[in-house]
C-alpha cells in the first residue's frame, strides 16, 4: 500500500485498500498558501492510511483577520464519528506527516485531552467531547515554512 510508514509510533490503523479520502464540509474556503499545500498533503496521506473518510471542516473561513485559519496556517477536522483513539492516531499521524518526526505530547501544558506538537507544528483536540469537538493542526506561531 502507498503512503507513509509510521513504524516508530504508527498511525495504528489496520492495512487497508482504499484511494485517499479526504472530504470538505460544504463552504470550506481554501487559503492559497505552501502551508494550506502542506496540511493537505499530510492530510491526503493520512486519509490514504485510514479506514475512514478525513473531513476538513473549517480553514480560512469564519475566522478574524490575523488569526491562523485565515492566514492559511491552519485547519480543522471533524471527529464526531471517531473513537478517543482514532483520534490521537489521526492527530498523531498528521503529525508526523508534516514534521518527519515524532511528535511530542504536550496535553498538559495546554490543558487539553490531546495536544502534540513538533519543532514546526502543533495541533490539539478542541472541545473535547463537546459539540465543536474537531482536530485543529497548524504551523507553530514563529515558524517559518519555505
Amino acid at each position: 500500500m502507498a503512503g507513509a510508514d509510521y513504524s516508530d509510533g504508527g498511525h495504528g490503523f489496520a492495512e487497508v485498500d482504499l484511494e485517499v479520502i479526504t472530504r470538505f464540509k460544504l463552504g470550506v474556503r481554501l487559503e492559497p498558501s505552501s502551508v494550506t499545500a502542506r496540511l493537505l498533503s499530510a492530510v491526503d496521506r493520512v486519509a490514504a492510511n485510514s479506514p475512514f473518510d478525513l473531513w476538513v471542516t473549517s480553514a480560512a473561513e469564519a475566522h478574524p483577520a490575523g488569526d491562523v485559519h485565515t492566514l492559511g496556517n491552519a485547519l480543522d477536522l471533524r471527529t464526531h464519528d471517531f473513537e478517543d483513539e482514532q483520534k490521537r492516531d489521526v492527530l498523531r499521524a498528521i503529525l508526523w506527516e508534516l514534521a518527519d518526526e515524532p511528535p511530542d505530547d504536550v496535553s498538559t501544558l495546554n490543558n487539553a485531552w490531546l495536544a502534540l506538537e513538533t519543532d514546526d507544528w502543533f495541533a490539539m483536540l478542541e472541545d473535547y467531547k463537546g459539540n465543536n469537538e474537531h482536530l485543529h493542526v497548524q504551523l507553530r506561531h514563529g515558524a517559518i515554512f519555505e
